[in-house]
């Protein structure tokens, strides 16, 4: 995933993937071509996107010619973008597909145009880490949960669906233990001025996550 806010992203950003040979991994996948309207294209958009979000999140970036380096890793080679199409137009397209064809609809995901000096536009998807997982991509019969690693998508065994959707159903206890946890050590902590207190509690889902680092302040 690229570090900045998608709104923030400029063709300087995204050549410095190039520059820098960023490889694809879990959170970042490169493509040259939009999805097109035929259905096998469009199931592979959304086995694309409901694996990152069953998974860690990520930006999925259209426009971006790929090519293996030296290691065999799958980098960006040129910033290249997409002729032809209207930003809003493909927006519309691509997040009515996500709308229809996902369940439950994955909460959060974003779409930029990233308008390039040679007038073609890169198309940028961003992915949450969703927390309403698992996600089933369901099309004309295609009925597929899917998850994201390091070696790409792949459909999701009996195992990973079973962890999933005991972490999407134990959310909301794991939040409440974390934040108990939390009011308990406030209340022990003798540096802190005796009395009424207000504690007031930010807490990303994501914290109570399996292998989550917290920090407490």
């Amino acid at each position: 995933m690229i570090q900045k806010p998608i709104d923030q992203i400029t063709e300087a950003v995204l050549q410095n993937l190039v520059d820098n040979g960023v490889a694809e991994g879990c959170q970042l996948e490169y493509k040259l071509a939009l999805p097109g309207k035929n259905d096998e294209e469009i199931k592979e958009f959304l086995k694309d996107v409901s694996a990152m979000a069953n998974s860690s999140g990520g930006d999925i970036i259209y426009g971006i010619r790929e090519g293996p380096d030296a290691d065999g890793n799958t980098v960006a080679i040129s910033v290249e973008g997409v002729s032809g199409e209207d930003a809003d137009q493909v927006k519309l397209r691509l997040d009515n597909v996500l709308r229809d064809c996902i369940k439950p609809r994955v909460i959060g995901a974003s779409f930029q145009a990233v308008k390039l000096a040679s007038s073609a536009t890169v198309f940028i998807v961003r992915v949450p880490n969703s927390w309403n997982a698992p996600h089933v991509v369901d099309r004309k019969g295609h009925w597929r949960f899917y998850f994201r690693d390091s070696a790409g998508a792949h459909q999701m065994d009996v195992t990973e669906l079973r962890h999933s959707f005991a972490l999407s159903d134990t959310l909301p206890q794991r939040l409440a233990d974390f934040r108990t946890d939390r009011l308990l050590k406030i209340a022990a902590d003798p540096s802190l001025a005796a009395g009424p207190r207000i504690v007031l509690h930010i807490q990303p889902f994501n914290s109570v996550q399996p292998g989550a680092h917290t920090i407490s302040t």
